[in-house]
């Protein structure tokens, strides 16, 4: 197929698994939560000082660290779509509290970021989640336009936390963030206004759709869950194309194949939306305008010049991807990252990928150099900290490590 073809087709596939099915309300609905959480002060018993509010016309939840330490790093999420919610990641990933889409019951995340960093999980680009466009706000549905919004909410919300300027500050982001995170790393990069940026984290992100499309054939014929997609078309019926190794719930309202509706019911249930500050405001997990502007005229930017900049500029940078993802490909990831143009592209490329392992037992590969790595994660599939949890952490404790020969990316 020709390259453009595919690029068409990818845009084709991220609307159709992430686009909302025909504006229906669930705000009427209300999950049947078996304990007694959420109530309006804290949603599954974490003990974690909390600030939620809007800012520059983003929505943001603040978390401090349960970590007792001194100048702990700062984390601002950003989640994809494009035009998700980070109430996503909040409550399915990676924060306090672990939303559980088959029984409807929310418990604490042993493995939330918190433990680790400050979080900052924000609802962009305006019109998503609670930034929502009935105040009044312009909305910006432009990769341009969103980077210049995220930087304006961190000039206010630093004036707000002055205290955290001393901290470390790092940009994670995941799917369609694959664009917004380098984007908003360059602007930072030169605004000594803010505090240095110390590193950016992209999860099975969209970056470069020349590499998507170089990589899907060989994803599809030679993966490691023993599907032959090109061969036996009908074997990919009823998979989850974000995680392959588990069935698609085709039954779900909101048509993303977990049980998404679930979620976004109870977030709209009263106690919920009152703990987030937002009651009465409808909650929706993704943003159908967004997503559909956004994929037309951003979905087949390409953002590894950004990245490259921002790793000349002595930002350190690591690319993650599940292995079971079939929507942005592990081995695209791996593919552009080792043709990076930058000074050390050939030391890179050439490193070794490394078996990777946790507690005695094999948990991926790593290949790093001069401040870039790539994780392959085993068992994981779009949403690694939800898949692969203590995982995750490992490696974003890793991470954040002042010393980068310490951990898995050394």
């Amino acid at each position: 197929m020709h390259p453009q073809a595919w690029s068409l087709l990818l845009v084709t596939i991220l609307a159709r698994c992430c686009m909302l099915s025909g504006g229906e309300s669930l705000f009427a609905q209300a999950s049947a939560l078996s304990n007694e959480y959420p109530s309006s002060t804290s949603l599954c018993g974490e003990d974690l000082a909390e600030e939620t509010g809007t800012l520059n016309g983003l929505y943001y939840v603040y978390y401090q660290s349960s970590a007792k330490r001194k100048n702990v790093p700062v984390i601002l999420w950003l989640s994809g779509g494009p035009g998700c919610s980070g109430l996503v990641a909040l409550l399915f990933e990676n924060g306090p509290c672990s939303f559980d889409d088959e029984t409807d019951t929310i418990s604490l995340n042993p493995y939330a970021w918190t433990g680790l960093a400050n979080v900052v999980y924000l609802d962009q680009p305006k019109g998503t989640g609670y930034s929502n466009g009935e105040r009044g706000i312009t909305r910006p549905w432009s990769l341009d336009g969103a980077a210049d919004d995220i930087h304006e909410f961190l000039h206010q919300f630093y004036q707000q936390h002055p205290e955290l300027r001393v901290s470390d500050f790092y940009i994670f982001g995941e799917s369609f963030a694959g664009h917004y995170v380098p984007d908003l790393a360059l602007r930072l990069i030169d605004d000594s206004s803010l505090p240095t940026l110390k590193g950016i984290a992209i999860g099975n992100g969209v970056v470069s759709t020349t590499a998507w499309v170089e990589s899907v054939i060989p994803f599809f014929k030679v993966n490691e869950y023993g599907y032959d997609f090109l061969g036996s078309n009908e074997i990919i019926l009823g998979r989850n194309a974000y995680d392959i190794r588990r069935e698609c719930h085709q039954d779900d309202a909101l048509q993303l194949c977990y049980r998404f509706s679930r979620l976004q019911a109870f977030v709209n249930t009263p106690a919920a939306s009152s703990y987030f500050g937002e009651a009465p405001h409808e909650w929706k997990l993704c943003s159908s305008g967004a997503l559909q502007q956004l994929a037309e005229m951003d979905q087949l930017e390409e953002s590894e010049s950004n990245v490259a900049r921002a790793l000349e500029r002595g930002v350190r940078v690591l690319v993650y991807g599940g292995d079971a993802d079939t929507v942005v490909n592990w081995m695209s990831q791996d593919l552009w990252t080792r043709a990076l143009s930058w000074k050390h592209q050939a030391q890179f490329s050439s490193a070794a990928f490394n078996e990777q392992k946790y507690n005695g037992r094999s948990i991926g590969r790593v290949r790093s150099s001069h401040g870039l790595s790539f994780m392959k994660v085993y068992n994981a599939g779009h949403m690694v900290p939800h898949d692969q949890p203590a995982i995750a952490y490992e490696m974003v404790r890793s991470f954040l490590h002042d010393d980068p020969r310490v951990g898995m990316f050394s």
